[in-house]
């Protein structure tokens, strides 16, 4: 087990800003110092450097500790699946990226993109998946990546065990003010789901079973390899 790759990132961002913050203290308590006196400019244009230093720490920071947030509030919700089911958080396989949340069961798996946006409208225009009439992530694609995860898992359980089993791709808004009205229609292959229609997607009444249990248990196990903790 290791740390999920987006936590990993707070971690260093949290350390960055850590630093930074210990250098202005130790600057500030150089501030009478003779180098302070001597040298005002040079010290003058450290504390500005290491100033930005410390906002740009944060701007980078902020956007995976949204993220995780999301991830956190997905994975508290897929506790409460039935027994039968087996959730797994961040599993990267190779260096193609990492899944969300995989959830395994005897109806079917499922790969979990979860993404954690401000308030708004989500809508497909034009090809492209928009928030509030604007392509997400300024190209839209978080569609293709949800589905390429799910290629990705399909092609790892063929190859490693032998089994051929459909892997269907989520996107998850964990957001709840966002909106969308694709029910579960899916978009391009991809469901595209808000927090609320997580439990409908996953355990719909009378599902056929379409895994036996113990190709549940060889695929979990399999893919417990490739997990982290959240």
């Amino acid at each position: 087990m290791r740390l999920s790759y987006t936590f990993q990132q707070v971690l260093k961002a949290v350390l960055l800003i850590s630093l930074i913050l210990y250098t202005v203290w130790f600057l500030f308590l150089l501030r009478n110092s003779p180098f302070a006196r001597n040298f005002p400019g040079v010290y003058g244009g450290v504390f500005v450097l290491l100033f930005i230093l410390e906002v740009l720490a944060y701007k980078i920071a902020m956007p995976f500790a949204i993220g995780q947030g999301g991830e956190a509030i997905v994975h508290a919700l897929l506790r409460n699946l039935p027994r039968a089911y087996v959730s797994l958080h961040d599993v990267t396989l190779g260096e193609k990226g990492n899944i969300d949340e995989v959830v395994i069961s005897p109806n079917g798996i499922w790969t979990l993109e979860v993404k954690n946006y401000k308030d708004g409208e989500i809508t497909f225009e034009n090809g492209v998946l928009c928030r509030n009439h604007y392509p997400i992530n300024g190209d839209g694609k978080p569609l293709t990546q949800a589905y390429a995860e799910a290629i990705n898992l399909q092609n790892h359980i063929r190859e490693t065990l032998g089994l051929y089993v459909p892997v269907t791709p989520v996107l998850v808004f964990a957001n709840s003010k966002n909106t969308m009205k694709f029910g579960l229609e899916p978009i391009n292959g991809v469901f595209v789901i808000g927090v609320d229609w997580l439990q409908k997607l996953l355990v719909p009444p009378n599902l056929p079973s379409r895994i036996t249990p113990e190709n549940c248990v060889a695929i979990s196990d399999e893919l417990r390899k490739y997990t982290s903790i959240l």
